[in-house]
């Protein structure tokens, strides 16, 4: 029987590289991770840590181009945008709208759908006797608006969780304020949606997870890969620092 133990260099320690990593040992494959600073001391560092499992509809829905005036000078809204860089972004912008309609979203929701739809239960088998399961908090996603009108006027979004399976509860005056005091008057409407959660701290959650991928093998490489190594068009290593690492697969983390 041919073995299927193979060696595996990982480019980038966050926690895309990181989880790489753990999966490849369970799967008994050789581990090298090859990061420039170190694990997660990058965009992993620092991001939210939202679990959110229901962050399948994309931005650009259908209506979003009649709600761009009232998003960029309403004084109380979040769209800002510097003039002067449009000429630039016009083009992007352009093809990010064209995408704004009821076909495409939906092709992107179902995509989505099977990255994050059990994102909560991923990253709890993930962290599964390594130390890191500290940092993972299930917790409830809320939906918050003024009023019901404006809930129903984000049906589309709504049709589309609900068309891939997601559940959630409505929550209205007293029903809102029983589950958390902190809404004010302002909040008449919310969703509260199950099975979410977040990462208390983002770095101290990767970090940790290194280091369990460590203490089971993983090679950790601190320096910049610069180029493939490649024998009859097959991957036989990578060139970090000067210095070829052999390695059978690559993965660009």
């Amino acid at each position: 029987m041919e073995d299927s133990r193979k060696t595996v260099a990982i480019i980038g320690a966050g926690i895309v590289g990181v989880s790489t990593a753990i999966w490849c040992l369970r799967d008994g494959h050789e581990v090298i991770l090859i990061d420039r600073t170190g694990p997660a001391e990058g965009a992993s560092h620092g991001n939210g840590g939202v679990l959110a499992s229901n962050g399948i509809v994309p931005i650009s829905v259908p209506g979003l181009l009649r709600n761009v005036p009232g998003l960029l000078f309403g004084r109380d809204q979040p769209l800002f945008l510097k003039w002067q860089y449009l000429p630039r972004l016009v083009p992007w912008l352009t093809r990010f709208l064209g995408h704004a309609n009821a076909g495409d979203v939906r092709k992107r929701a179902s995509a989505m759908t099977r990255i994050v739809g059990d994102s909560l239960a991923e990253h709890q088998d993930l962290a599964r006797g390594t130390g890191a399961e500290k940092w993972i908090c299930p917790a409830d996603y809320v939906f918050l608006y003024r009023d019901r009108a404006h809930f129903e006027g984000d049906s589309f979004g709504w049709q589309i969780r609900a068309d891939h399976g997601y559940t959630w509860q409505e929550l209205q005056g007293a029903a809102l304020r029983d589950y958390d005091p902190v809404f004010g008057p302002s909040i008449g409407f919310g969703v509260r949606c199950p099975n979410h959660g977040r990462i208390s701290d983002p770095g101290h959650y990767v970090r940790d997870l290194a280091r369990h991928a460590e203490a089971q093998g993983a090679r950790f490489l601190i320096g910049e890969a610069t180029d493939v190594v490649q024998e009859n068009g097959q991957v036989t290593g990578l060139r970090v620092g000067g210095e070829t690492v052999w390695c059978d697969s690559v993965v660009l983390a």
